[in-house]
């Protein structure tokens, strides 16, 4: 009874997984209208303060001394003007690069929950190895990667929804090794001998650990909420355990964060071997 509940309950959550992601996506196109205008605007707007700033400074060397010339730079704060204008543009400037990045991390978010396939059996190896290579992409510096990988059965996955979860948790273990002098992360996987009593079904767990600082206790149950992130501001807007978290349970898995015996963080994803096919 309590298991074909929760069968009831995955098109229900996925409904309005998918409506939460076409309204974000939504949202995404509307903000990056006006930042497109803003950006291109403060281009120029550069360029011709850059130009105002030089002539100011030329003409007040080389016209002589007038009064009220003097009383109206001050009461226009010339000074002020030629001294940080630049700066203010430039604070406007990292102004739209963040708000540029809230648009490209809820674009990702939008495009995850929206996303919809066929699932079909999926080599766990395979996905797992290109999501280290996505996820390493565009990176000033990567950390060693091992992989210990037996063979493995072939589960029914949407392998680019899945891969994105993997991908999401990788960079996660990324980020948290920067600052260590050795980063390393691990990433392992199993066949659980143990079969489900309730729904009879094999498991299939995938381990991913770092030799970050950790998470703080404090900290650890909301980590997978969405917007919630301990990383400095332009590093993360706390969305990609979140979207992790979703697509394992759609795909009838679970994700938690295990105790680690040494230094950092140990994530257990479990898959199930023998299911229905996800409903995504």
């Amino acid at each position: 009874m309590q298991e074909s509940a929760q069968r009831a309950t995955v098109p229900q959550r996925d409904q309005k997984l998918s409506e939460a992601g076409a309204r974000i996506a939504r949202v995404v196109h509307e903000m990056n209208v006006p930042l497109s205008l803003i950006a291109g605007s403060l281009e120029q707007l550069e360029q011709y303060t850059d130009a105002s700033v030089r002539y100011i400074r030329a003409a007040t060397e080389r016209v002589p001394a007038d009064p009220e010339l003097g009383e109206l730079r001050v009461e226009l704060e010339l000074d002020y003007l030629t001294e940080h204008a630049l700066e203010l543009i430039e604070i406007c400037r990292e102004g739209t690069r963040r708000l540029d990045h809230v648009v490209q991390q809820l674009r990702v978010y939008a495009r995850t929950a929206t996303a919809t396939g066929r699932p079909d059996p999926v080599d766990l190896a395979v996905l797992l190895d290109e999501a280290i290579s996505l996820a390493s992409c565009g990176r000033e510096a990567v950390p060693r990667v091992t992989c210990e990988l037996p063979p493995l059965p072939r589960i029914s996955a949407v392998a680019e929804s899945l891969s994105q979860a993997f991908i999401n948790v990788l960079s996660n273990a990324f980020d948290a090794v920067a600052s260590v002098s050795e980063p390393h992360v691990r990433v392992s996987a199993c066949v659980d001998g143990r079969e489900d009593a309730a729904s009879r079904r094999r498991w299939l767990e995938v381990m991913i650990q770092d030799n970050g600082p950790g998470i703080a206790a404090a900290v650890r149950p909301r980590i997978f909420d969405a917007f919630f992130t301990t990383k400095a501001p332009r590093s993360g807007m706390g969305l990609g355990l979140a979207i992790a978290k979703e697509i394992i349970e759609t795909h009838g898995g679970s994700i938690a964060l295990d105790e680690s015996d040494g230094p950092g963080s140990v994530f257990a994803i479990r898959l199930p071997i023998d299911q229905p096919s996800p409903s995504l």
